[in-house]
Parts: C-alpha cells; structure tokens; sequence
C-alpha cells in the first residue's frame, strides 16, 4: 500500500502549515492527513483567512473534492458554505475563488495538489462528471443498498446512506453514512479496497482504537480487518474508496462484550448527543 495506514488523526488538534504550489504560497493554510508515496494523490484538512482570494482562472491537474465544514468558499459563480460538497475532475476551469468569512474544509486530490493557471478546459478534463455543488448536510438518507457479501437486508437496523458521487466507469464513490442512537455492528470486516473516513458528527467505538468523535480521521488499507463498530449517541462518516465495496465478515468472541461494554459505559458520556466542532450532521 503507497499510502501509510492511519488509525487515527483528530484533524482540528493538527497544526497547520501554509500550501505551497511550485514554490508559490497560495493562502490556504493545511494539515497533511494523508498522502499516496507513489502517485503523490493527498488529504488535507485546511483553512482560509477571511477575505482570502486567489484572481487567477485555471485548473487542478488531478480531480480535487472539496468539503466545507465552516465558512464560504466562492469558485467561479458557485458558492459553497457549511455542508457543501464539489469534485472537480482534473483539467476542469475554475474561475476566480474567493473566501468571505473564511473557510474550513477537507480537501483531497487523486493526484499531486497543483493548480496550473489556464483560460480554457484541458483538452483531457471529464467536464461531464463534473459536480459544482451538493448540499451533502440537506440531502435526505437513503436506505444502504446490497453490496458483495452484504446483501441490503443484512445491513445494520437504521444504516442510513447518502451518494455524492459515483465513478461511472471505475465505481469509485463518495459517500456519508449515518448511524442512529444505539446503533451497533458486532462483527469485524474487511473489504478488498482502501477506504477513507472522516467522522464527522458524534461519538463511535471501532474495536481497539477507543471512544472517538468528529474529526476523527482514517485511512486504512482494505485488507485490514477492524470493528466491532458501535454508536451511542449517533454518528456521521464521509468516506471515499477507489472502487465498488466489499464485505468479508469475521466473528471474533470478545466483540460483542466489547459492544456492550461501551453501550453501558455511560461514565464517558455527558447524556446527550456529542456534535463536535461542526454542529450536527444528522
């Protein structure tokens, strides 16, 4: 695997440097989640200063997708505030971007993150895949649909899924997932792709890396097995993988105890729902 596996970041307790392009800073302020050693493709979780703004028209040389979690991002004639999700395949114009109360946002490239300043299209850009504009946070749940190994009926009671994009020849996809209060899934799985999460609302058990909330960050190769998976007051995950998922299950015997270990253990709780720094996303 080119990319480090990474169990776990809390990305708003990272510092942040500034985004260098060829030497030039471009404003953006960023912390590196994490980057592919091969293919230079790379995760940032990064800030813009009110008022920020880049005047040149042009295009990332890789597809770029854009999460706002605070604040306004202006591309061209687009506006994307708190909730709002773009991708942006690689040679795609952008016009002039700009940052009125600053800015927030997850930014990750399929590909080194460099902007090369251009009046037109690149001659190779899928502009017909192009996404300006979703409203991820307002978008209505769906039901989780059969995958591999996991037939829809054998999803965990009240899954809840949202597609923000699927690659129509790769099957590459993006996508957020809900879990409700009390939710749980006592087997271990793996998958036979990548996956990257972002935890971006409440609190969540997987297996052995303890009680997390939102801005918890992971990049784990498929091939590694993790769970039991529990919520106790509700959760949100944004996640991306290269391809169509899988399903391998495994029974493990002390994953149950661990689920209702976790469920029980309301001394690490406050009573409530834990919406973390970007408010609720249920």
């Amino acid at each position: 695997m080119a990319r480090d596996h990474i169990e776990y970041h809390i990305v708003q307790d990272m510092p942040q440097t500034p985004l260098m392009d060829k030497d030039a800073a471009t404003g953006f302020r960023i912390a590196e989640l994490s980057r592919d050693h091969e293919t230079g493709a790379v995760s940032y979780f990064g800030s813009l200063a009110p008022q920020w703004i880049r005047r040149e028209s042009g295009y990332y040389e890789s597809d770029a997708e854009f999460l706002v979690m605070r604040g306004d991002l202006k591309i061209g004639d687009t506006v994307l505030s708190a909730g709002h999700y773009c991708f942006l395949p690689g040679g795609c114009l952008l016009g002039e971007s700009f940052s009125d109360t600053g800015c927030e946002l997850f930014m990750m490239f399929d590909g080194p993150a460099l902007f090369t300043e251009a009046n037109k299209d690149r001659a190779d850009a899928r502009t017909d895949l192009r996404i300006d504009h979703v409203d991820a946070k307002g978008m209505p749940w769906g039901e989780p649909p059969a995958h591999p190994g996991r037939p829809a009926e054998e999803a965990p009671a009240g899954l809840g899924v949202k597609y923000l994009r699927v690659d129509p020849e790769t099957q590459a996809y993006t996508l957020m997932v809900r879990q409700p209060d009390g939710w749980f899934d006592p087997k271990l799985e793996r998958h036979s792709i990548w996956e990257e999460l972002i935890l971006l609302d409440g609190d969540y058990l997987m297996g052995k890396m303890g009680k997390v909330n939102a801005g918890c960050y992971i990049f784990r190769d498929g091939i590694i097995p993790h769970g039991p998976q529990v919520s106790r007051h509700g959760s949100v995950w944004f996640g991306r993988g290269p391809g169509p998922i899988d399903f391998d299950y495994m029974d493990e015997p002390w994953a149950r105890g661990l689920v209702e270990q976790y469920l029980n253990a309301k001394h690490i709780f406050n009573g409530e729902h834990e919406t973390g720094p970007w408010g609720s996303w249920l």
